[in-house]
């Protein structure tokens, strides 16, 4: 493929971002999840949250911008345990964090005031009741409102107004002032000190910054968090003043050391951007290599075992091993769990993934990464060898090792696990029992019914607290676990064994994450749009009548019992809607009337609009029984039928073409327009289709009506019988153009993908090449070149005209 296509691919992968970000704006809804872009079920959070923000995710930087620890708690519990007694971490928060300018001054007068009284919210304060008694920390905690005032920075770019290091200055000196005074007491002697290297920071005086951290915070011995506060002042300080390599480590000790300022820390090491080899000449022990080692990784979106190996050599009990397998497993899972219903057949998935060459190489690389983790689990120096044993599971299962993976699993005993590694085994062990759902296998898919209900309900949980919460979408790792197991692991699997219905159903079930707090008086109001598409595009009505069945007499069966009692009670509009939908696209039109019928009086059939139209204008209405010469533009009208008034016009002429015989040409080719019509190259495509896209055009059918929705076959079944029984040569021209137009449509790409790497620029386009071979074209020039329809069909199709000056050569 040249550079130009290569080009156009990368440019119309990034209008779909580009363009799906303003959607997402403009919509008011949440930003995808980066972490539910593929098929995954291993939980990125297993061996603890205190690296969960560089879980793997290609999307973003980061997988979470959230510390995993607070500073403002930190720091509040270590004045607690300073000042003693009764005092509350609590306390010390809302008066420290919470307190407005005028709250500051009003606790500032109070001080010296005892007439003053403080409101109901602080007078029972226990750190102001504490404070009041140690003159030393009252000045402080001032001073520290003094400084955070003055730190605090709005930029205006209409007005940048340059910062007050003048100050900032002065506070740094008063600073260095005020700890000499306390020098018997460390807690407040390092507060200050790192008051004063946060000031001379923040104003720019670097060397200064540097001073009073060699001078006072370096000699002290105090355990403090604030040390590590201070040490990333030093490091953005040596940034400043071109010592990169230093810096970089300094912030890589601070990564390691303060997980309130780990993101911070990993953000100003990349920031620095420095070789990897300089910074490591810096550690001072294997462990400090291997946290550098560690950050190193956490920036490679690739496969990566040569980080996970060093990082195990050079310190094999860190909880950073754990975190960095499961990186990698996350990563493998993009290329080996698959989502066969996600309807990509526009190929983004197989462009970044499913190229021969990538698969082949994800797994080689899984057995690489198999053998490591039986290593991990062999070696006994990591500190939870049992984590690794489930990963080795894990990596057998993804590679459709079932037997492997249950003789891992049958080494471990669960009740001796921790509760995260306790949840990934029955995932696992879910996941291999499952695996065996195949023809000829004599697994009972009923035994499948107790995990079930476990993995619900751990779904149902996590929602309780976090489904209306915005940021909270990425901790849902059990309500992704759950809808991929029903809709890309069991669906498929009922897919296979031919029972579309209860594929369906499983759909529907995959939607747990929602159907716990709706009450489902209607089958789509709450699915997501995987579950309405798959009932809409795969659902046959003779599994539409089955799925019926099943719910007003469900079998006692355990599986399907429990799964059934997902649907609403049928039937409905939703399901009548699409009942006789289905009857359209089966041809069985008198069916498709009588389920329309059952519809509410006052139902609406959707129609199709134009997104750029008014909203006067926007509805597209269409005569799906015009003659057209060309598809594109489509012939739009002002009024059109909808699907039960087309259904009933077709099931007329099924109805003549008996009653009328004479005629019967007529009727066949009016409903051969029908089907054509409705196909996705047509006016009138919303009659069997619930979207559209000129995507669609490209890609061969999947669904069980794309034989007339994308390749008109019934069409070139009554336009054939329409022309065999007409005498009239004029029609018989019109009925084989038609013709040709059907033949045209047997063409179809792979995916998108496929599409534009098929022909290089410049060379035919395959699908022209395809239609110069068309062999109606071939008898419309031959037994009807001489008629009306001819010349005018001549004169406006481009694919005709250049046939026949081919043939004209």
């Amino acid at each position: 493929m040249n550079n130009y296509k290569k080009l156009s691919i990368a440019f119309s992968f990034f209008i779909l971002l580009f363009y799906g970000e303003i959607a997402i704006n403009i919509a008011c809804g949440p930003e995808p999840d980066p972490y539910d872009y593929y098929v995954s079920y291993f939980h990125n959070d297993i061996q603890g949250d205190t690296y969960a923000a560089f879980s793997f995710t290609d999307l973003s930087f980061l997988y979470s911008e959230d510390e995993p620890q607070k500073e403002s708690q930190i720091n509040c519990d270590e004045w607690a345990q300073y000042l003693g007694g009764d005092v509350k971490a609590t306390d010390v928060f809302s008066v420290m964090y919470r307190a407005d300018n005028k709250t500051d001054s009003l606790i500032s007068a109070w001080r010296t005031k005892k007439s003053i009284t403080l409101p109901d919210t602080l007078k029972d304060n226990t750190f102001l009741q504490a404070i009041a008694k140690h003159k030393s920390a009252f000045d402080y905690y001032l001073f520290a409102k003094d400084c955070e005032e003055a730190s605090a920075y709005a930029y205006d770019m209409w007005d940048p107004a340059p910062r007050d290091t003048t100050s900032m200055d002065s506070l740094a000196e008063k600073a260095i002032k005020r700890l000499k005074k306390v020098k018997r007491d460390e807690f407040l002697r390092l507060r200050y000190a790192y008051q004063a290297a946060r000031m001379y920071h923040y104003s720019a005086r670097y060397e200064k910054c540097l001073a009073v951290y060699e001078d006072y915070i370096e000699p002290l011995s105090y355990r403090s968090a604030v040390r590590g506060w201070a040490l990333a002042l030093k490091a953005g300080a040596l940034r400043w003043l071109g010592d990169k390599e230093q810096a970089a480590f300094l912030f890589s000790k601070v990564f390691e050391s303060n997980p309130e300022r780990r993101i911070q820390a990993y953000k100003n090491y990349h920031y620095i951007d420095v070789s990897t080899p300089s910074v490591l000449a810096l550690a001072k022990s294997k462990e400090e290599q291997a946290v550098i080692w560690s950050i190193e990784g956490f920036n490679n979106p690739s496969l990566n075992l040569h980080t996970l190996d060093t990082v195990y050599k050079l310190a094999p009990t860190s909880v950073l091993n754990g975190v960095l397998l499961i990186r990698e497993m996350n990563k493998l899972e993009g290329y080996l769990n698959e989502s066969p219903l996600s309807n990509d057949v526009y190929g983004y998935r197989n462009y970044y993934y499913g190229s021969d060459s990538l698969q082949l190489k994800a797994k080689s690389y899984a057995d690489s990464l198999f053998r490591f983790s039986l290593h991990l689990a062999s070696d006994k120096k990591y500190r939870e060898p049992a984590f690794a044993t489930i990963a080795a599971a894990y990596i057998s299962w993804m590679q459709g090792e079932n037997k492997r993976a249950f003789d891992l699993l049958q080494q471990l005993n669960p009740e001796h696990l921790s509760p995260k590694l306790q949840d990934q085994y029955r995932i696992t062990e879910l996941l291999v029992q499952a695996s065996n759902i195949k023809k000829g296998d004599n697994f009972n898919p009923n035994a499948l019914v107790p995990a079930l209900k476990w993995l619900d309900e751990k779904c149902i949980v996590e929602r309780k607290d976090k489904v209306d919460s915005f940021y909270g979408q990425k901790d849902l790792r059990f309500s992704r676990t759950t809808r991929h197991f029903y809709q890309s692991l069991l669906a498929p699997k009922y897919l296979a064994l031919q029972d579309t219905a209860m594929a369906a159903i499983l759909m529907v079930k995959g939607d747990l994450e929602w159907n716990h707090s709706h009450t489902r008086d209607s089958l789509f109001k709450y699915s997501s749009s995987e579950t309405i598409n798959f009932w809409r595009q795969q659902l046959t009505p003779t599994s539409l009548l089955r799925i019926k069945t099943l719910k007003e007499n469900t079998p006692k069966d355990g599986l399907t019992e429990y799964l059934v009692k997902v649907l609403p009670a049928l039937p409905n509009d939703d399901y009548y809607e699409l009942l006789g939908t289905g009857y359209l696209r089966t041809h069985e039109y008198d069916k498709a009337v009588a389920a329309f019928d059952k519809l509410s009086p006052n139902y609406k059939f959707w129609v199709a609009s134009d997104w750029y139209g008014s909203s006067e204008d926007a509805a597209l209405h269409a005569d799906p029984f015009l003659t057209t010469i060309n598809d594109y533009p489509k012939a739009y009208a002002d009024r059109g039928l909808n699907k039960k008034e087309f259904a009933e016009q077709m099931a007329m002429w099924q109805r003549k073409i008996k009653s009328n015989p004479k005629n019967a040409a007529k009727y066949y080719f009016a409903m051969a327009n029908g089907v054509y019509q409705t196909g996705i190259f047509g006016n009138s495509w919303y009659l069997i289709s619930y979207s559209w896209s000129h995507l669609d055009a490209y890609v061969s059918g999947t669904n069980y009506y794309d034989d007339d929705y994308k390749h008109a076959k019934q069409a070139i079944i009554w336009y054939e019988k329409a022309r065999s029984l007409s005498k009239d040569v004029n029609f018989k021209a019109t009925c084989t153009f038609m013709l040709a137009k059907c033949e045209q449509k047997k063409y179809g790409y792979r995916s998108v993908n496929d599409y534009y790497s098929s022909h290089n620029y410049g060379e035919p386009d395959p699908l022209w090449l395809f239609s110069m071979k068309n062999k109606y074209f071939v008898e419309l020039e031959k037994y009807y070149k001489g008629t009306v329809f001819y010349n005018q069909a001549l004169g406006e199709c481009s694919y005709l005209s250049d046939f026949i000056s081919a043939r004209s050569k």
